[in-house]
């Protein structure tokens, strides 16, 4: 009951392939095939046996002059069926690859467009860049470590809440303007020595409170003379506090 075409077939309306796990076959070898999966889709295969001989689909656009944000290739979500209708029936989400400029001879910059919707037609969140760049919209919420090899460039940055550890290494504050430190009424900025606490400042019901957290430890000003460290003077916390303008060697 088999039914074998030399040549090309052209049907004017659907093709039905009724029975489970059919396949589609393609070339002369069929080494490519699409395979139905019973009840929820297919599997799209290549039977190619040998090392690095993977199962490519390719997006490709026939249009001769692309320019830029020309949609080369996109994948869309969608529940088109969803009872409720309206927002719900909308493209919820897509990956799309965007020209970033004017194709030629030299040039072929595009970008990955990763698109969401909440009640919308999906739009771009997150975008790859032909730069690889990784601009993302919303908030980034790591489960794991996250490692900058090549450093990294904050405009603003908040943290909440969160123990910035360095396991090694050293922090280093850079920047054009100011450096501001903010806490609350009556907050504290502390000094650790490993898990120990030596010093803080502190506003102390209006007042500006440095602090010293061991025991008879004085609080010295220290400078350099010629490029030598000098003691100009300091505190004396073994003696209540006494200030001394000068210390011996």
């Amino acid at each position: 009951g088999g039914l074998s075409v030399v040549k090309d077939i052209v049907a004017g309306d659907d093709i039905k392939l009724l029975s489970d796990s059919a396949v589609l076959s393609f070339g002369a070898n069929s080494e490519v095939k699409i395979v139905h999966r019973h009840d929820d889709g297919l599997r799209l295969q290549t039977t190619k046996t040998s090392d690095n001989s993977p199962f490519i689909l390719s997006l490709e656009s026939g249009e001769t002059d692309i320019a830029v944000d020309d949609v080369i290739g996109q994948i869309d979500f969608a529940a088109v069926d969803e009872a409720t209708g309206t927002d719900a029936i909308l493209v919820a989400a897509g990956i799309a690859a965007v020209s970033e400029g004017d194709f030629s001879a030299s040039n072929n910059a595009t970008k990955l467009s990763f698109r969401t919707a909440a009640s919308e037609v999906a739009s771009e969140k997150m975008a790859l860049s032909s730069a690889g760049n990784l601009t993302v919209s919303g908030t980034i919420v790591p489960t794991g470590a996250i490692t900058a090899n090549a450093g990294v460039n904050v405009d603003n940055i908040t943290i909440d809440g969160t123990e910035i550890d360095l396991s090694s290494g050293d922090l280093t504050l850079d920047v054009a303007g100011r450096i501001d430190l903010s806490a609350d009424d009556n907050g504290e900025v502390r000094l650790f020595d490993g898990s120990s606490q030596y010093a803080q400042f502190k506003d102390d019901s209006d007042r500006f409170r440095i602090e010293s957290m061991i025991s008879d430890a004085d609080m010295m000003f220290v400078g350099n003379d010629g490029g030598s460290e000098v003691t100009a003077g300091f505190f004396d916390m073994s003696a209540a506090g006494v200030f001394e303008l000068t210390r011996g060697a």
